[in-house]
């Protein structure tokens, strides 16, 4: 067999186990669990389209920025890193709800095993943390900021904030 058959051979196998896990994990998602076969970053990825399409303001450091810091920065440089942005939530959302003020809501993605970690765990005192396993809770928290956002724009509009 040519080397060319064999690799074309070689990606139709692959499509498939593709479409077989793709098919596992909407079938998981349906029964409201995360698929193992599911990974975060592909989580981050529907977040980040779901997001735009909405047309919401958001922050988010990938994971990838972490490697980059770790491989090429100096020792002084990743520590100033860490300390800015450790323990916070993988995507935060911004709305503005008046003239001077915005809303927002921090999202960490996980995997089914995946928890808080000592930073995280602080950050989740004094923050808000909503924690998403599955494209489906990550669209209900969306939802429910969307909500919160007209709710607190009309709380403000009442109490006399005209540039609400």
């Amino acid at each position: 067999m040519s080397y060319e058959a064999q690799f074309s051979k070689g990606k139709q196998t692959a499509y498939k186990k593709k479409r077989k896990y793709v098919k596992r994990a909407e079938r998981d998602e349906k029964e409201g669990k995360s698929s193992p076969l599911v990974s975060e970053n592909m989580l981050q990825k529907q977040l980040d389209e779901d997001v735009m399409v909405r047309n919401i303001c958001f922050i988010r450091i990938p994971d990838a920025v972490w490697r980059i810091v770790k491989k090429y920065a100096r020792e002084w440089e990743m520590k100033e890193a860490s300390n800015c942005m450790a323990g916070r939530a993988d995507t935060v959302l911004y709305e503005k709800v008046c003239k001077n003020y915005s809303l927002s809501c921090h999202i960490e993605l996980k995997s089914d095993k995946g928890t808080l970690h000592g930073a995280q765990k602080y950050f989740a005192k004094y923050l808000p943390f909503h924690i998403s396993r599955s494209s489906a809770k990550t669209d209900e928290i969306i939802q429910r900021f969307e909500k919160d956002v007209v709710k607190i724009r009309e709380i403000l509009k009442r109490e006399g904030f005209d540039d609400a």
